[in-house]
This record gives structure tokens, sequence and C-alpha cells, in this order.
């Protein structure tokens, strides 16, 4: 339960332009997402949008059912800040109608 909500206290950390990365199935923010050198290192550790979406998606749905199967009050404020980042996600890759769709869809399922 410490990594799931610990995730999404991460997912709720990103700002808008900011990217993160997946390591050990756990999620790290970029601390400057710009340049060539970010741009090489991402592209040679094969970080990405696609990876990114996979792993929110994932996160977000086991915390769904987590939250079914045993409600909790650090569960749904966790799911709730997730949003923030979210929205974030939106912002920085709202020019990739795939992405931008699929966190709109993400999204949804959290508010629903």
């Amino acid at each position: 339960m410490d990594e799931l909500l610990t995730s999404l206290r991460v997912i709720s950390m990103i700002k808008e332009g900011q990217k993160a990365r997946i390591r050990d199935g756990l999620i790290f923010l970029e601390p400057n997402s710009y340049g060539a050198v970010t741009g090489l290192r991402r592209w040679l550790n094969r970080d990405n949008r696609v990876t990114t979406v996979r792993y929110i998606r994932n996160i977000i749905n086991h915390a769904l059912a987590t939250y079914q199967k045993e409600p909790s009050e650090s569960l749904k404020a966790g799911l709730a800040e997730a949003v923030k980042g979210i929205d974030s996600l939106c912002v920085t890759y709202g020019d990739d109608a795939t992405t931008l769709a699929s966190l709109t869809i993400i999204k949804e399922k959290i508010l629903n």
C-alpha cells in the first residue's frame, strides 16, 4: 500500500512541461525536461510518453481496485491528488491526440 500511495503522490507532483521516467517499477520526475542531454538520455533509456501513460494507467487501475476492496481515506485522497499531475501531463502532451485521450480516460476513471 505504501508504494501505491507513493506513486500516487509522485504523479500528483508532476508539473506542466515536466516529464517522468520509470525505473524498477517506480516513477521518477525529470528535474529538467528540456535540452539535448535530457533528450538523448530519455531516448537511450527508452523513456517516453507511452511508457509513462501505461505506468500511470496501471497505478490508477490498481489504486481503484484496491479502493473498491478496502476503501481508505488516504487512497481516496491520493487518487484525487493524482488528477493534478494528470492535468499537467495533458498540457505537456496537448499536441498528441492519442496521449491526451488516454490521459483523459484515466482522469475520468478517477472522477467517476
